[in-house]
């Protein structure tokens, strides 16, 4: 997620300009708000990275039990669930401004003999659920939907659990976010913007990071709108009644956060792929041709970070820009980043475009593919993306953008939750790794970043495992250095090349 005005260059002077942190988009009034409750080859561009759920399920045990009501995150206690995992959402929405009605069909796993388990789902109404065909009792109450189903959920065997649900989705207003959380109705059409704790107000999840499974969605709506989702758009059918389903499938493991939907006046544009990579995005209608244009500028920045990071993780990649104002927040929607229309406006210079492109395309392999084992982790999201946007700044242009903006920024780790999204985070996690590059040499930086996506790829890593591995291959050292980085009270002073 990109939240602040980007560094601004000023001719060929060095000069790093720090803007104020903007939250709030166009939002529902106060009324509408719901309160929530938490070493792979460098030289290919296609999608050749294999990732798999990785699932760590101990042993069997006879002991029958009812799963947790959160998954384990001590930020965020309400934030998925225990017993079990998810392995593939199969999402049927038929959306009919503001009504969204949603069939959500989970095959799950269970890690334990479950006697009841949760999803989280907020503001919708439940109609039904089933577990392996047979209707299960339910209890739904803030974010927690407790399932009751008639026989025992034993584990190790892949159980299909179907949720009819549905209502008006609103956002809600967590602390932790910055912007209201969720599904967006607007006039226009609709987009969602979760993270990291807004995916439940549109469909029953697991709804934390730890939990990754891949997805199918099918969007039903009027004939004369488009609506897109993450992934590869799999088939496309009109009805007789004047309304059009499609269908996208995400074939690699995502974090609900990063499942996007977007509807309405939309234009789908394709670009010739990059070697297999699919090339799409989808732009309002009257500035199609113009955004297309801007979006091109992607190519260059794919072979750089391809280069330096390792293969592109995914088979598709592309923006969706919506035709409205986010205050500059953009979100990292996986293989489809959500853009506002501000990013681009008229006022914008392409620099600032170009660095809130090249911040969400570099989360595709940090945050997307490796994602954050706790959110109190989030600066392995956002401080990557940062040095990657920086990164993209020197190789780019003239200018050096390495100096440290002169505003206080605290340590890395023990957040509170309303700081998730501070600006330490971003700013002093990309100089960190900054700081580690210069103290180990490009070559060897690089070759830790691609392992760090290679080692972790569809699944999560925490600070201690990028630590240890930073240590595995640069040693105690490079271990100090990051080590102060990320805990020290006073933020170090970053070495000269």
């Amino acid at each position: 997620m990109r939240r602040a005005l980007p560094v601004i260059v000023v001719a060929t002077t060095i000069a790093l300009v720090v803007a104020a942190w903007r939250f709030l988009p166009t939002a529902p009034t106060e009324s509408d708000r719901l309160q929530s409750s938490a070493e792979p080859s460098p030289a290919s561009t296609g999608s050749t990275t294999t990732s798999t759920v990785t699932t760590a399920v101990p042993p069997p045990s006879d002991e029958v039990v009812i799963g947790a009501d959160g998954i384990g995150d001590p930020g965020f206690p309400l934030s998925g669930n225990g017993g079990y995992q998810v392995e593939h959402y199969d999402l049927a929405l038929d959306v009919d401004r503001p009504t969204l009605t949603g069939v959500a069909t989970l095959t799950i796993v269970a890690s334990q003999r479950l006697d009841r388990f949760n999803l989280d789902l907020i503001g919708l109404t439940v109609d039904s659920v089933t577990v392996d065909g047979e209707a299960a009792s339910f209890d739904h109450r803030d974010r927690e939907l407790v399932i009751d189903p008639v026989a025992i959920v034993e584990p190790s065997q892949p159980v299909e659990v179907t949720v009819r649900y549905g209502g008006e989705p609103r956002p809600i207003d967590d602390p932790a976010g910055p912007a209201l959380l969720g599904w967006y109705d607007t006039d226009w059409g609709t987009y969602v913007l979760s993270e990291p704790t807004g995916a439940a107000t549109w469909f029953p999840s697991n709804d934390h990071p730890q939990d990754k499974a891949t997805f199918r969605v099918s969007i039903t709506v009027p004939s004369d709108e488009t609506a897109v989702a993450a992934g590869v758009l799999t088939d496309r059918t009109e009805s007789a009644d004047g309304r059009t389903t499609w269908v996208w499938d995400m074939t690699d493991p995502m974090a609900t956060y990063l499942a996007s939907v977007v509807t309405g006046d939309l234009v789908l544009v394709e670009e010739p792929p990059i070697g297999d990579l699919v090339i799409r995005h989808v732009f309002p209608s009257a500035d199609a041709e113009r955004l297309a244009e801007i979006a091109t500028r992607h190519r260059a920045m794919i072979d750089l970070f391809v280069e330096r990071f390792g293969p592109y993780p995914f088979d598709s990649y592309g923006i969706a820009v919506v035709p409205a104002d986010l205050g500059f927040l953009a979100l990292e929607n996986q293989t489809l980043s959500l853009f506002g229309a501000d990013v681009f406006g008229s006022d914008v210079t392409p620099a600032f475009a170009d660095q809130v492109m090249a911040h969400e395309l570099a989360h595709q392999w940090f945050g997307n593919l490796v994602s954050p084992e706790v959110w109190d982790d989030i600066w392995l999201n956002e401080g990557f993306a940062t040095w990657a946007e920086y990164h993209w700044i020197e190789t780019s242009t003239e200018v050096d953008p390495w100096e440290l903006p002169p505003i206080p920024l605290g340590p890395l780790t023990n957040l509170p939750t309303e700081e998730l999204f501070g600006p330490n985070v971003y700013l002093r996690g990309g100089f960190a790794l900054e700081a580690l590059r210069r103290e180990i040499g490009d070559e060897p930086f690089f070759a830790l970043l691609q392992e760090w996506a290679r080692r972790h790829a569809g699944s999560t890593a925490s600070t201690d495992d990028f630590v240890a591995l930073v240590e595995e291959r640069a040693g105690s050292e490079a271990r100090a250095v990051i080590e102060s980085w990320i805990h020290d009270e006073q933020i170090p002073t970053l070495p000269p090349r």
